[in-house]
This record gives structure tokens, C-alpha cells and sequence, in this order.
């Protein structure tokens, strides 16, 4: 396991403690929307969720959990990136 991954994991924490795993019903909700409605692969339906959107986009920055607000999560229900995996195991974030 690296650096990032662990980020990546304590966000997903930090999202399901805060609101009592609220926040995992809703992204369940959004990749169920996703896989439905907009007939997304298991995997982009998975991206498309407002927890895999957060951790993804911020975990490489190891001081964004300091500064964090709480139910930061939501602010990604409307405002989805395009994530993809490169070769090595990186993630590139775009716009959608």
C-alpha cells in the first residue's frame, strides 16, 4: 500500500464517520443512477459517486483532511469529474 492509497481509504473514513455512514447511501444511490439511468460501465458508475470523486481528487494531497469540512462530500453531487486510471496506477482528473 502507498501514501496515496491510505489518503485515499482515511477520506472515505473521515466521509462515512462524520455522517454515520450516510455518505455511503448516497453514493450507493448516485451509482445506482449512474448504472440505470445513464447506463454507466460497473466501473465508471463506481467514479461517478461523490465519495470515490472526493477521495479520488484529493488523495494525493496528504494535508486535505487538516482543512477538510465536514460533509465536503456533497459539493460533489453536482459538480462530477471525469476519472480515469493510467497505466501506472495513477489517477488523471478531468472535467466531464
Amino acid at each position: 500500500m502507498n501514501k496515496k492509497f491510505i489518503n485515499h481509504e482515511k477520506i472515505h473514513h473521515r466521509q462515512y464517520f462524520e455522517s454515520l455512514y450516510l455518505a455511503y447511501f448516497i453514493g450507493k444511490i448516485e451509482y445506482w443512477y449512474a448504472r440505470i439511468i445513464l447506463k454507466y460501465s460497473h466501473l465508471n458508475a463506481y467514479l461517478y459517486e461523490c465519495t470515490e470523486q472526493e477521495a479520488y481528487i484529493n488523495q494525493h494531497d496528504m494535508k486535505y483532511l487538516e482543512r477538510r469540512r465536514s460533509w465536503s462530500f456533497l459539493k460533489y453531487i453536482p459538480h462530477k469529474s471525469q476519472i480515469t486510471f493510467r497505466e501506472n496506477s495513477e489517477v488523471a482528473v478531468g472535467k466531464m
